[in-house]
């Protein structure tokens, strides 16, 4: 009798070990997908949606994306950065004369990626900084 409960409690634990190997793909699959031109420990940025055109990349900060001419022509970004515990990056809109950061538009962290800004991100991008934290 006892080694009859035994194997139905193995067979059961066995069961449900087999349940959660069926769900483990379900969840890797749900990860957001990384466009391949933003290399490790990079922002990247794209003038068209669907991170097509031109593409901007850093692995530091910039205070003002005039001087490389991407200011406001961001369409969708990517954070590719390495989560070092400076890997959320800052995205500000209206960096002023003097390199102050403007209004947030948004925080992503590692692994996040946007193919296509709404109307209040598309084209606003000036500038941005590694963080902390969101």
């Amino acid at each position: 009798m006892r080694l009859r409960t035994l194997m139905t409690a193995l067979a059961v634990s066995a069961l449900g070990l087999g349940a959660l190997t069926l769900t483990a793909p379900t969840a890797a699959a749900s990860a957001q997908w990384m466009p391949s031109n933003c290399g490790s420990g990079n922002f990247c940025i794209y003038d068209n949606q669907n991170f097509g055109g031109r593409m901007w990349a850093w692995a530091g900060n910039n205070d003002d994306y005039t001087r490389s001419g991407a200011n406001d022509r961001a369409s969708s970004w990517a954070n590719n950065g390495i989560d070092d515990g400076w890997a959320r990056v800052w995205v500000f809109q209206n960096t002023s004369w003097d390199h102050q950061y403007g209004n947030l538009l948004a925080c992503l962290g590692p692994g996040e990626a946007y193919a296509s800004l709404d109307g209040s991100q598309d084209n606003q991008a000036s500038a941005h900084t590694w963080e902390q934290r969101c």
